[in-house]
């Protein structure tokens, strides 16, 4: 099947966002052993990681195998030197389908957490990336959706959810009849911002992924030149796992 992926540059509330709008059937997540700038690669970092070896934190998952050794589940989170029991948010698509969907997203510790999936079905997970729960069906003010996440069981305030910095999100989105997946950085924002960007683009399922100094993005504005951007450098800084797009055909960007 042909796909397309397209990479646009835009603001949002004075804060810069620039993005990769993908078809769903070329979207996977993959192992990288440095940053995503070097990988040679389009798409954006993926899960949490320990910077000492480059254990996963978070769910990375593809044809339904970790990508990387921790990629299976969520680690705890210590809060106040006390470690936590820790879910969170997991964006999934499914082949074939789960429960009749192909997308969605779940609080989940284990990948195979999911209803229907479990060790026995773990192939029906086309890709898994985990991250911070985004809520985007939900009509919360700013303090309901800080409430939502930063207590048990994400324990989001523990990686600075309302600092203003490089973030960077996946989101399910139907533009213009297309199956869409956006790829999004975006600098010196909060979650907040972050969702509430993607609402307006009509997105309905996501979570937040990594962000601060491992926010990075590389894509293609034409057929002649590859861009890449990170919104709060740290050059070289090695993220150990991405979301990577491949379409078939890259449109010509929007607002470069």
């Amino acid at each position: 099947m042909a796909t397309q992926a397209e990479a646009r540059k835009t603001t949002y509330n004075g804060k810069e966002v620039r993005m990769i709008l993908a078809d769903l059937d070329c979207v996977a997540v993959e192992k990288i052993n440095g940053s995503v700038l070097d990988s040679g690669k389009f798409g954006i970092n993926g899960t949490f990681f320990n910077s000492t070896g480059g254990n996963l934190l978070g769910v990375a998952v593809n044809n339904g195998v970790a990508v990387k050794s921790g990629g299976t589940q969520t680690a705890d989170a210590r809060v106040n030197g006390v470690t936590q029991p820790t879910r969170r948010g997991v964006m999934y698509h499914f082949n074939p389908r789960v429960g009749g969907l192909a997308l969605d997203n779940r609080v989940v510790k284990s990948f195979t957490d999911y209803p229907g999936v479990g060790t026995s079905n773990a192939k029906s997970v086309k890709w898994a990336i985990g991250g911070i729960s985004l809520h985007l069906t939900q009509n919360y003010t700013s303090t309901q959706y800080s409430n939502a996440i930063n207590a048990s069981p994400e324990y989001a305030a523990n990686i600075g959810s309302s600092s203003q910095t490089g973030r960077t999100a996946i989101a399910f989105a139907a533009l213009n009849g297309r199956s869409t997946i956006i790829l999004l950085t975006m600098k010196d924002a909060t979650l907040w911002d972050v969702r509430e960007f993607l609402r307006s683009y009509g997105a309905t399922t996501g979570v937040a992924l990594d962000g601060g100094g491992s926010s990075q993005i590389r894509y293609r504005v034409n057929s002649s030149t590859v861009g890449q951007w990170e919104p709060k450098p740290d050059p070289n800084r090695s993220v150990y796992s991405m979301v990577t797009v491949n379409p078939t055909t890259w449109l010509t960007g929007k607002g470069f």
